[in-house]
């Protein structure tokens, strides 16, 4: 009798402790399973950060070579013109021009919204200085000048163009360094 006792106190022993020990390892497994999809959100918000990024800054640096592109033609078109109070209304050259500012302006607006985003969305302070430098080298333009084709402004031109490009490598450099994209290897005398 002593001996089914001592059975049947160890057979309860090893179902309470079997039972606690399931509950413990279910426990731990449940804080295992927590972790593992609050990293997995983690990462799935890391990658769509990235990849918003890499978005806003392809598309800042599509902006900003725009304006750049518009603001040289617009320089170019009006290089040997005399200035707008001497072109007459009805010069081909006129609507021309016109027609260059307005897209002119129309790229400096998309710029400045795309640099806007690229600064809520960067991490990195090299990001915020290169993109508010580039901006603020462009809000230095004063597009009346190149719209009157003054030609003390166009001497300044090779200066301000060779700025912008600086502030735009500048800019392309912090954006891969960022995103973890490595820079391209050009070959010697390229």
């Amino acid at each position: 009798m002593d001996g089914a006792i001592a059975g049947l106190i160890g057979s309860l022993g090893g179902v309470v402790l079997g039972v606690s020990a399931q509950s413990i390892q279910a426990r731990w497994q449940r804080r295992w399973q927590v972790a593992d999809r609050g990293n997995d959100m983690a990462r799935a918000q890391s990658d769509r950060l990235w990849q918003e990024r890499r978005v806003a800054y392809s598309a800042f640096m599509e902006a900003a070579s725009d304006l750049m592109r518009r603001l040289d033609f617009a320089w170019k078109m009006k290089a040997d013109l005399p200035p707008t109070a001497e072109v007459p209304a009805g010069h081909p050259y006129f609507a021309a021009t016109t027609e260059a500012m307005n897209a002119l302006h129309e790229a400096l607006n998309t710029a400045s919204r795309r640099a806007e985003e690229v600064n809520l969305l960067t991490q990195s302070a090299a990001i915020v200085v290169s993109v508010n430098g580039l901006i603020s080298v462009i809000a230095s333009v004063d597009f009346n000048e190149v719209h009157e084709g003054n030609h003390e402004f166009n001497q300044q031109r090779p200066a301000l163009a060779t700025e912008l490009a600086g502030m735009y490598r500048a800019f392309t450099a912090a954006a891969r360094a960022e995103l973890g994209i490595p820079a391209l290897e050009r070959p010697h005398g390229a």
